[in-house]
């Protein structure tokens, strides 16, 4: 996954083929440990991150919101690549579809419209933080 350094959707291409990445991330879905999962959320190859995020919200992991705000900062760009189409998506946005409902896999665990509200104050703090 850190090798390929980008993030597919289950099907890609016109074909809506899956490809090798999403199924090495069917098996990190399938095989790792909530504990490995939590460890790979903090790697340092934003790829590794997000698919681990997304393997969180897979398994409705009930402190996924937490692991959301603990990376309300991560900025990091991956390269998604959904249908036919592919391009630079921040970590922290990436995990927003994710948890957002009618977005990125509707098969996840969802958050709630105040949660996702408290994820964009805290964002708008962090921002404002930093100037």
């Amino acid at each position: 996954m850190a090798k390929e350094n980008e993030v597919h959707n289950a099907a890609i291409s016109v074909a809506g083929e899956k490809t090798l990445q999403y199924r090495r991330f069917e098996g990190l879905v399938k095989k790792a440990t909530l504990n490995e999962l939590l460890e790979l959320v903090e790697h340092p190859n934003p790829a590794v991150r997000v698919y681990a995020f997304w393997a969180l919200a897979k398994r409705e992991f009930e402190k996924l919101e937490a692991v959301l705000m603990a990376h309300a900062a991560d900025e990091q760009l991956i390269y998604y690549i959904e249908g036919c189409l592919g391009g630079d998506l921040k970590v922290i946005d990436f995990m927003i579809r994710v948890v957002t409902p009618e977005m990125i896999d509707w098969e996840c665990k969802k958050l709630n419209a105040a949660a996702l509200d408290r994820l964009q104050e805290r964002r708008g703090l962090l921002k404002k933080s930093r100037e």
